[in-house]
């Protein structure tokens, strides 16, 4: 969006410098549009990727915990609930951030091509005005010129005022991104909460909560016991360790050394 040139193009280059500030109020309101809808679609990924993560849990907990009873249970159903709240609220919040960029970009843009509307017609206006004059006073005369001067300043204050209302959106937009920002902090920070505290973090709920027809042992959630388990041969126990590149055990496993036979007291 460049009407001045067409300044240059009718053999008027000359006059370009009453218009140019014009034309950087143009300018200065051109902006990335591949950057603004990539950060809309960003946004808007994460919004729909959160929502169906919440879903997921809140579906998970309820068909995986409907035989759990106890206190224990009842606080990891509690917390899986505020959990999910929480996973909400930052979907609302990434939402409201794709929306609030959206609507500033429509504003910028449609500022824009206000503002190259009027000057697109000034430019014309001012063609013809500077040619007729032109014509009457046998060339770029100081009447012609105060007469261009006079139409291109007719324009300013309106371009003027299209600039204006376009800060004034993007100044509107900042609040909301900024409580926006506020709020996804003090989610990630109520997540981290859960993972720091042990006794109380969904993991360890989920251990207590489990029922007590599983067996007297409370199970891993996430890890399977294997204290039944055979220790492995000493041949694979050797193996693995050498794929480790760990350093192998002196002696036989019993704190022997190597090549030393055990000293037996003697009586």
């Amino acid at each position: 969006m460049r009407p001045v040139s067409a300044l240059s193009s009718a053999g008027l280059g000359q006059l370009s410098g009453l218009v140019t500030p014009l034309q950087g109020v143009l300018d200065r309101l051109a902006g990335n549009a591949s950057a603004v809808h990539s950060f809309v679609d960003a946004w808007n990924t994460v919004n729909q990727r959160i929502t169906q993560i919440q879903r997921q849990l809140e579906q998970s907990v309820t068909s995986g915990t409907t035989d759990w009873k106890g206190d224990s249970a009842d606080k990891y159903r509690r917390r899986t609930d505020d959990f999910a709240k929480s996973l909400s609220q930052f979907a609302a919040a990434a939402a409201k951030a794709a929306a609030t960029a959206q609507t500033t970009a429509a504003a910028v843009a449609s500022g824009r091509s206000a503002a190259n509307d009027l000057i697109t017609d000034l430019i014309q206006r001012l063609i013809s005005l500077v040619r007729q004059l032109m014509a009457a006073e046998g060339g770029m005369t100081a009447t012609v010129l105060a007469q261009a001067g006079q139409l291109v300043n007719s324009f300013a204050k309106p371009v003027a005022n299209i600039e204006r209302q376009v800060q004034t959106t993007i100044s509107n937009a900042a609040k909301p991104l900024t409580e926006v920002t506020t709020l996804l902090g003090a989610i990630t920070r109520l997540w981290d909460s859960y993972a720091g505290m042990d006794g109380d973090r969904p993991g360890t709920q989920l251990a207590q909560a489990m029922p007590a027809t599983r067996g007297t042992k409370k199970p891993n959630p996430i890890v399977a016991p294997d204290d039944d388990k055979p220790p492995p041969p000493a041949h694979e126990l050797t193996h693995v360790q050498q794929q480790n590149g760990k350093a192998l055990p002196s002696g036989n496993g019993r704190g022997e050394e190597p090549g030393k036979k055990k000293q037996v007291p003697q009586s």
